[in-house]
């Protein structure tokens, strides 16, 4: 996972959840993909933030995520923080939650990898929004992914 500057300006306009480069074959790639907006409180615990995730696919198997932040204070979206996670199993996205606020991010643990797609387990980080600025919050926790399965019905 990698913090990005907040000076760099590149713009794109998704159009019904999604930005494709080639738009006679949207399906080859790379495609960037709304993937979900939350809500919460992490610049303060008066003014309602949004986080905003966005997929990159590239056509193939290979995808990143990036997770943008955005202060609601002035009344208009204003970027404070982003980042970009790695692909699959190898610090990909796995859960990401605004709470308290702060800023949870679980990434897959490529140390537990099973194969490129998928690992066994992930790294919790926490951050908090200080002086304009995500800081780490503790040492990252190492857990495991709860796998379920189909449930039994008794007959």
């Amino acid at each position: 996972m990698v913090w990005m500057s907040l000076n760099v300006k590149t713009t794109i306009t998704l159009v019904n959840g999604r930005y494709d480069s080639d738009k006679v074959t949207p399906a080859q790639g790379p495609s960037i993909i709304l993937d979900r907006v939350l809500y919460g409180y992490l610049t303060s615990a008066k003014q309602l933030d949004a986080v905003v995730v966005l997929g990159y696919h590239t056509g193939g198997t290979a995808w990143w995520s990036y997770v943008y932040a955005f202060s609601m204070a002035s009344g208009q979206p204003k970027l404070v923080g982003w980042l970009r996670t790695g692909s699959r199993a190898d610090f990909g996205l796995y859960r990401l939650d605004v709470s308290n606020g702060g800023l949870i991010v679980d990434l897959f643990d490529p140390d537990r990898r099973i194969a490129d797609c998928c690992s066994e387990g992930f790294v919790r980080t926490s951050y908090s929004f200080s002086n304009g600025y995500f800081v780490q919050q503790g040492k990252p926790e190492f857990r495991t992914v709860e796998v379920t399965g189909p449930e039994k019905h008794e007959p």
